[in-house]
């Protein structure tokens, strides 16, 4: 049994007692206070926030200020029930999943879920949670941050870098993006198409690596950056496979948020540069063309004048030389008529006039066909069908008598390719037909040259028709299988007096009056393709 305690042992453990009672007060208040505490900052935290306690299973949520200001709930619609209870998830699992990932890692970050406004607004949102443990109890605290108008401002960017890429994609120059160190930065589908590399492998590389054919340029590249200044290199001349391609090369610099670089376009201008000399070629011959009518007119005075005299000549020497006014101007002389005409026979002087005759013949055919540059045809235009022309030229190629003397088209093999129900075409069928009779000629003309070379094979004419939608013309196509041209002499097979057939034989301007006659006569387009050794292609183009 236990002895009794001492007075002053007594005294002691009451002292003892009244502490303890004081430390516990102390211990409550404090608690208090904390409690206090935590409920004015959560009460007054600028972000909405919620509590639920795990004694409840999360099941009795409070809620702050904010979070009745964002979502519109009142107190005594939300306080104290869980989100699943007001509707506040748009997909309910997802408060399970948030709860499980908290239990599982102690806390949630980056919680996106879609959460439902009191209005019926449905929200895009993320959340954060993590326990706080207090006595008795574990709190899952969870803050709620609205980033719906974030997503928006997010999706438009994702639209619009959509956009943009789109339309650099869709442009028809290779764009390219580099830093300042060279390395690319941006690769549209032209640059894909050029260089068979794709953007994606592209990226971050050396600039000299993926487009080697620029190598030549870096150093202009970095000029640029440094300058700022817009640099251009045209008509840049580059050899692929055989053929020269010609490249526009255009560099901008860029200076944006601090990063250096440039972008570069490159275009190719090979067929822009052909059609460019097809207007100049164009606009030549439509100068020429005023050249040659105005020395027509300027030669064809006198030569009319010589041609009559000739004429005279002829009359007065030729045929019945005794007539009174010889006979009485050969007794003047001190001569006789038949002296004189044993003169002229000995001395050819009737082959000479017949001579100066057919010559002056030839120059007044030149002189007209000049001419024909600088008239407006006031022929009959009537509609016909271009096969049926087609067809009665070839008739007349085959009877027509310089022809026949130097070629024979029975040999000739010809190929037809017209295109069915094709319309009628405004023009002057005389004339269309010369065109085409002037083809024939130079083209029938070609392959006889050509005879007797290996691999010329049978003489050939392939005549193609065909309607062109996007021009709203009718196409006439004639090839052969002559000798062909080089590229010089294409340029200028249209130009007066241009001929590559021996002296005397050509005047070189049957395919400059066709010429004439397609372009400004019938407002259409006329043409030619050639290689050496492949043939040639005239190409008539009229609008129907």
């Amino acid at each position: 049994m236990a002895g009794k305690l001492t007075y002053e042992e007594l005294e002691k453990r009451i002292l003892e007692l009244e502490k303890e009672k004081v430390d516990r007060i102390k211990a409550e208040q404090a608690l208090r206070e904390s409690e206090n505490s935590f409920v004015q900052l959560f009460e007054s935290a600028p972000v909405p926030m919620g509590y639920a306690k795990f004694v409840e299973g999360y099941t009795g949520t409070t809620w702050n200020s904010a979070w009745y200001n964002t979502f519109g709930y009142s107190r005594k619609q939300a306080d104290g029930r869980s989100g699943n209870d007001i509707g506040l998830w748009v997909e309910p699992e997802d408060r399970a999943r948030l709860i499980t990932m908290a239990n599982r890692q102690n806390y949630v970050a980056d919680f996106e879920t879609l959460l439902r406004r009191h209005d019926g607004d449905v929200r895009n949102c993320t959340l954060f949670g993590r326990f706080i443990e207090t006595p008795g109890n574990r709190l899952l605290m969870v803050v709620y941050l609205d980033i719906t108008e974030r997503k928006r401002v997010e999706k438009e960017l994702h639209h619009l870098r959509n956009y943009l890429s789109n339309i650099i994609d869709s442009m028809p120059s290779v764009l390219i993006g580099v830093d300042a160190h060279g390395k690319v930065t941006q690769w549209n589908k032209k640059a894909e198409q050029a260089t068979g590399i794709s953007s994606d492998a592209a990226q971050s590389q050396m600039l000299s690596v993926v487009f080697p054919q620029l190598i030549s340029q870096m150093g202009i590249i970095t000029e640029s950056i440094k300058t700022r200044e817009i640099k251009q290199e045209l008509k840049r001349p580059r050899h692929l496979e055989g053929n020269t391609r010609f490249e526009d090369v255009t560099i901008y610099p860029l200076i944006a948020n601090g990063v250096e670089g440039a972008v570069i376009r490159v275009d190719d201008v090979t067929e822009k540069l052909s059609m460019e000399k097809m207007i100049v070629q164009s606009e030549k011959m439509l100068s020429l063309g005023g050249l040659a009518a105005g020395m027509a007119h300027e030669i064809n005075n006198p030569l009319a004048g010589m041609i009559q005299t000739a004429n005279v000549m002829a009359n007065r020497l030729g045929g019945r030389i005794d007539i009174p006014a010889n006979v009485k101007a050969a007794k003047a002389s001190g001569t006789t008529v038949e002296a004189i005409q044993k003169f002229m026979e000995a001395r050819g002087i009737m082959a000479m006039i017949d001579t100066i005759n057919a010559s002056g013949k030839r120059a007044a055919e030149i002189v007209n066909n000049m001419l024909s540059f600088a008239r407006k045809s006031d022929a009959y235009v009537s509609s016909y069908h271009l096969a049926d022309l087609l067809d009665k030229t070839l008739e007349l190629a085959g009877s027509d008598y310089d022809l026949k003397k130097h070629y024979d088209f029975k040999t000739i093999e010809i190929i037809k390719k017209y295109e069915a129900d094709l319309p009628m075409v405004p023009c002057e069928g005389n004339m269309i037909q010369q065109v085409l009779l002037n083809v024939l000629r130079n083209g029938a003309q070609a392959m006889q040259e050509r005879r007797g070379t290996p691999n010329q094979g049978c003489p050939r004419f392939i005549f193609r028709l065909m309607r062109e939608i996007k021009t709203n013309m009718l196409r006439i196509e004639i090839e052969d299988n002559g000798p062909g041209m080089d590229e010089a002499t294409s340029k200028r097979i249209f130009e007066p007096f241009f001929t590559t057939k021996p002296v005397g034989v050509g005047t070189g301007l049957g395919l400059s009056v066709s010429y004439f006659i397609i372009t400004e006569s019938h407002g259409g387009k006329m043409s030619v393709e050639s290689n050496p050794g492949s043939g040639t292609k005239f190409i008539i183009q009229l609008p129907f």
